[in-house]
């Protein structure tokens, strides 16, 4: 075993170099100041600063705070601490934290303060990473309940859409074929925000040909965007496919362009221009790049640009989700996200990607033959979830009965035998559908059950149900999985 040092000077010094702590003296009646060689090196000053000098340095938003701990530390006679940011004359923003004691003569005036300042920087970045995932998890439980409402409302939408499609024709058909696309797309985006937490969800996906989903998202935009931005486009993936979820990586290219629009309309350029391209930077690697002749950004932006709730826009401008949502989008689908900015040029995002394996052939859409009169029993405690989707069902041929919760689903599953299939939702007021499949299966075993619901269905309960419908689930996928479910 080892001893440690005789000397308390060297006990001291062991302590400091230890702990990185910067060590300063004021003498209050002399007005002279006193530090150490690591508060120099903390910010990067060559000379000791007063008090006042100091003041100079501590980031703007903080020096009000800053001043009222000086003032109380002297009114007081005891040492206010107060975490600041201090800007560094290289343009470091680091966080301080100072402790220190006041030294007084015998009629209690400070004659001398003494104390330290310690760099804080990474604990601070860890507590604020902390906090950010607490939002994130309190916006995502607040979601996940607001989509299950938004999802009722398009399975009672679409499938009205669907059958005014069929007995329309002209302009009235064609603005009820764009009203139908936007419900699908907002469907998807619905069901991301409530899987937003699944790491594998990516796995299983469809492949989607990059030029065109490119091509498709520039078009988009400049449908929305002012006249005069200049928007070109280049691919030359070659047909490269990226397995995804295309609404998914559609809005996360959308925000991509979206921010570059902002940040050249923030700015009033005279002439706006935003870049995108795509192209193979190997054989399993492709790459999405927006590039704009915008005022670029400051260090202290990019440091923050991809935490969540981070904007630069004022109050009611901006949600801050944006580039965090891009990001978590590149990771999800495993890749990545880069970026590149000087001030005065413009700014550079780059999403990378990697390449599916192969391609799926197109499959032949699906036929279906009219049903026979077979008997199908919806429960769903949303009224107009269940008669839009009776509606869709008996105009192609299928009869159907009607339960608002689970024990009147297995009282009318006991009464009429003739009920084949049944689509049960997952979550209603007085027993989830996870607790009535068992006792409708109590009832009649034969009897298939498909879960129809706006929510991920949990692993376990996967086994309750011979299939799961998510909400608003396609007309043709309904009808698909009922033609199987009651032929047997």
């Amino acid at each position: 075993m080892s001893s440690l040092p005789d000397s308390d000077a060297e006990l001291v010094h062991l302590a400091l170099e230890t702990t990185g702590v910067g060590l300063w003296v004021f003498d209050v009646k002399a007005g002279l100041i006193q530090w150490n060689r690591r508060m120099h090196e903390l910010t990067g000053c060559t000379e000791p600063l007063s008090p006042d000098r100091y003041q100079t340095y501590v980031h703007p938003e903080d020096r009000a705070m800053m001043s009222q701990a000086m003032g109380r530390t002297f009114e007081q006679r005891t040492f206010t601490s107060a975490p600041h940011r201090f800007v560094r004359p290289d343009g470091q923003v680091r966080w301080m934290q100072t402790f220190g004691k006041v030294l007084t003569d015998g009629d209690g005036q400070p004659t001398r303060i003494v104390g330290g300042n310690l760099d804080v920087t990474e604990q601070h970045q860890l507590a604020e990473s902390f906090r950010a995932a607490h939002r994130l998890e309190t916006v995502g439980q607040l979601a996940a309940g607001i989509s299950h409402n938004f999802n009722n409302l398009l399975a009672t939408m679409l499938p009205a859409i669907e059958l005014a499609l069929r007995v329309t024709e002209g302009d009235i058909h064609k603005a009820l074929s764009d009203a139908e696309t936007a419900g699908r797309r907002a469907a998807d985006l619905v069901r991301q925000v409530m899987t937003w937490s699944k790491d594998d969800r990516v796995r299983d996906s469809p492949v989607a040909d990059v030029d065109q989903l490119v091509h498709r998202v520039v078009g988009m935009c400049r449908r929305f965007f002012e006249p005069h931005f200049e928007l070109t486009v280049a691919t030359k993936a070659n047909g490269a496919g990226v397995r995804c979820h295309l609404a998914e990586l559609e809005q996360a290219l959308m925000n991509l362009l979206v921010n570059a629009r902002d940040a050249l309309r923030d700015a009033n350029s005279r002439m706006p221009r935003i870049d995108v391209s795509a192209e193979l930077t190997s054989p399993e690697t492709v790459r999405i790049r927006v590039v704009d002749n915008g005022p670029g950004m400051t260090r202290e932006v990019q440091a923050h640009l991809f935490e969540p709730f981070f904007t630069t826009k004022p109050v009611g401008s901006g949600t801050g989700l944006g580039l965090s949502t891009v990001l978590a989008t590149a990771q999800r689908h495993g890749g990545s996200v880069r970026y590149d900015s000087v001030l005065g040029v413009g700014s550079t995002f780059e999403l990378f990607l990697p390449v599916a394996a192969n391609v799926p052939a197109q499959t032949p859409a699906p036929t279906f033959r009219r049903s026979s009169g077979e008997v199908v029993l919806i429960v769903d405690d949303e009224a107009p979830v269940r008669r839009a989707v009776a509606r869709l069902l008996e105009r192609h041929g299928y009869e159907v009965v009607q339960a608002e919760d689970g024990a009147r689903a297995v009282e009318l599953l006991r009464q009429d035998t003739r009920i084949k299939a049944v689509l049960l939702d997952q979550a209603m007021p007085f027993g989830p559908g996870a607790t009535v499949a068992p006792k409708l299966r109590a009832v009649r075993p034969e009897v298939s059950i498909l879960f129809h619901t706006g929510h991920e269905v949990p692993q376990e309960h996967l086994a309750l149900a011979d299939e799961v419908l998510l909400k608003p689930v396609t007309p043709d996928l309904l009808l698909q999985a009922l033609q199987r479910r009651t032929k047997r």
